[in-house]
């Protein structure tokens, strides 16, 4: 059971890798954004919604700016560790974004998370296009 969704983008790989990791660019239901960008460090996402809350916490593992991240996704009080692997490839008129995670024990970690990217993908090129529409 493994998540990999390729989405492409009009944006530029800087600008979307720069929103990813960014703590202005949280996209509901992560309303809180921490990130040491260096190897090693610590990633952390605080969500809220109706049905629930939680924090993720990860770590780096490896950082190739503007064009991969690979860290540990781990929900507080979940046995689950997964890998996100998010590449950034340029094409002619854009961004080709790979996000893969692997490590799921259980199908419906897995939906949530697959059903999760495709919303968090979309609200950030929407949150990338009003932060460019508003200078």
């Amino acid at each position: 059971m493994n998540i990999r969704q390729v989405h492409q983008s009009k944006f530029s790989n800087k600008t979307l890798f720069e929103a990813w990791v960014s703590p202005k660019m949280a996209i509901d239901p992560v309303f809180k954004i921490e990130c040491d960008l260096t190897p090693g460090g610590i990633f952390r996402l605080f969500a809220k919604s109706e049905e629930s809350e939680g924090v993720m916490t990860g770590t780096f593992r490896e950082i190739v700016i503007n064009e991969k991240l690979v860290y540990s996704w781990n929900w507080e009080g979940s046995p689950e560790t997964t890998t996100v692997t998010v590449e950034f490839i340029t094409e002619n008129q854009g961004t080709q974004v790979v996000i893969s995670q692997v490590g799921f024990q259980s199908m419906e970690s897995h939906e949530l998370h697959d059903q999760g990217w495709v919303r968090y993908f979309n609200g950030l090129e929407l949150k990338i296009l009003n932060q460019n529409s508003n200078h």
